[in-house]
């Protein structure tokens, strides 16, 4: 557990004041784009890469001093005229393989990418801090051991639309927005790894909703300046940390359902070789950014946290052919072939018997000729084992049949929830089990709809609650209008409570007040 100023980790939670720019469509950014300074700042970041051997451009700036004013002039004008065009996969290939135009024309397009990416960062801001490995040791040394960690795998076949959409709902500048798409356009986003500005950012944008569930985890996992869990996506790496207080045990598979849904959203999913649900107290090891943690303790107790990065596996050599040499070997004699012995004929069935083993032998006792249907012994075993098979389905079958139906039964729920006389639209309100120790506690939520109405889901979406006493916290899912008091958004401070009846079950209307009566 995290507490006071002092312990307090380097990634606050971020509340809704500090995300209330999300909500406003941001104008002037193609504006702001084609400044000479922007193209200016673009070109002297790609200048720096490029001197480092960085792989953000295939091919250096081939400008020299006095032409970089014309050419960035050049590209401003285009830009605002409308006639600039984005030509060309990039990365393309290497420098002595195209001529000095398309080398032009990558500059050109590299310079525009960092551009865009720059005014991406301003609508999308990241609170992930600059050194990875140092947060998630400090997470861990202060006693957040228990971990849930995954690895998102993302779909790039409609990424691109993907981008497009979750940018049109933050940003209302249509020249901006036909700019972003020609970029897309040209973007091979396998290609597009590493170190790449443009390509870090697309990746916050495409996880937008994948960082509002991470962001809704921090807050309930804040208990005034106590943090009992707190979570962070490096990449498309996210882990989510937890003390060992019970109260808390609730938000792991709550994180894991919202997770689910977010990048069904997106159509991605989690890599089920790279899902880790560990603790590090008991001795176990958490694998995560390409290190290896463990938490080990000195000779006077202090929890001490060690990493190191994962060694790569080798690949295996080729083998070297040896020469050919002439063989001094006697030759061997061949081995012998195996001969298969024949069969023996089969012995006429004694008189007056009908059935013999191994074969069925029927027969006609008053003619003079004899008719024999022989069955192998395989034939037997085989219908042997479809018989048990099938009996063994159909029990099956009478089990499922009989205890279908016996979980828990959920109620419908229903209610309203309005803020200055208004319906709080879009609020998220979770009912949380009063004692979440209970083996049968499950937390039930629903969204607010346009009327203030809301109806509870525990398994899927409207499906109902189980009976019993809860404790309501309500917050704003999305920044979209106003945000709501924060005292309701805590199961310590909410005033908020209710009972499930065995049955259909009316909430009373929830008005929000800013202070407590």
């Amino acid at each position: 557990m995290i507490g006071n100023s002092n312990n307090r980790v380097d990634s606050p939670w971020l509340f809704e004041g500090e995300t209330a720019h999300l909500a406003r469509p941001q104008q002037g950014l193609f504006s702001n784009l084609t400044q000479l300074e922007t193209l200016h700042t673009a070109y002297a970041q790609l200048s720096e890469a490029s001197a480092m051997d960085s792989p953000l451009d295939g091919s250096g700036p081939p400008l020299a001093g006095d032409e970089v004013n014309g050419f960035l002039e050049q590209m401003s004008e285009d830009l605002r005229a409308g006639t600039f065009r984005v030509e060309g996969k990039t990365p393309s290939p290497s420098a002595d393989q195209v001529s000095d135009n398309d080398t032009r024309t990558q500059l050109r397009n590299r310079i525009v990418q960092i551009a865009v990416s720059h005014a991406l960062e301003r609508v999308f801001p990241t609170d992930a801090p600059a050194n990875s490995m140092a947060w998630t040791a400090a997470v861990i040394s202060q006693g957040l051991s228990r971990i849930y960690a995954v690895t998102i795998e993302e779909n790039d076949a409609n990424r691109s639309e993907h981008i497009l959409a979750v940018v049109r709902r933050h940003v209302a500048d249509t020249a901006f927005l036909a700019l972003l798409a020609d970029v897309l356009k040209s973007i091979d986003f396998r290609a597009t790894a590493g170190p790449n500005p443009l390509a870090s950012v697309l990746t916050r944008v495409a996880m937008h909703n994948v960082d509002q569930v991470l962001l809704q985890a921090k807050l309930l996992g804040r208990q005034g300046s106590y943090i009992h869990a707190t979570c962070m996506r490096f990449d498309h790496e996210v882990a989510l940390f937890l003390d060992n207080d019970a109260q808390y045990d609730w938000l792991l598979p709550a994180v894991q359902k919202r997770l689910r849904e977010a990048l069904a959203e997106i159509k991605a999913e989690a890599d089920p070789e790279q899902t880790q649900l560990i603790d590090l107290a008991r001795g176990e090891k958490l694998r995560f950014l390409d290190h290896e943690f463990r938490l080990t303790k000195d000779r006077d107790g202090t929890a001490r946290v060690e990493y190191k990065r994962l060694a790569k596996p080798r690949e295996p050599k080729p083998e070297a052919q040896k020469p050919s040499r002439r063989s001094w070997k006697l030759p061997l004699p061949a081995w012998p072939r195996r001969v298969r012995p024949k069969p023996k004929a089969r012995a006429e069935a004694p008189s007056g018997r009908w059935f013999h083993w191994p074969s069925l032998d029927l027969r006609w006792p008053r003619w003079s000729w004899n008719w024999s249907l022989n069955v192998p012994r395989r034939v037997y075993a085989v219908a042997g084992g479809v018989v048990i098979g099938a009996g063994m389905l159909a029990g099956t079958v009478v089990v499922v049949a009989l205890f279908r139906g016996h979980g828990p039964q959920l109620y419908p729920v229903r209610g309203q929830v309005f803020y200055e006389g208004k319906p709080a639209v879009d609020a998220l309100v979770v009912f949380l089990p009063q004692d979440p120790t209970t083996p049968q506690a499950h937390v039930a939520s629903a969204l607010v709809a346009e009327d203030g109405s809301y109806v509870l889901g525990t398994h899927k979406a409207m499906d109902g609650a189980l009976a019993g006493p809860y404790v309501v916290a309500i917050w704003r899912r999305r920044s979209t209008t106003a945000p709501l008091p924060a005292r309701y958004a805590s199961r310590r401070t909410t005033p908020l409570k209710a009972i499930v009846e065995m049955g259909p079950t009316d909430v009373p209307v929830v008005e929000l007040q800013d202070q407590s009566p």
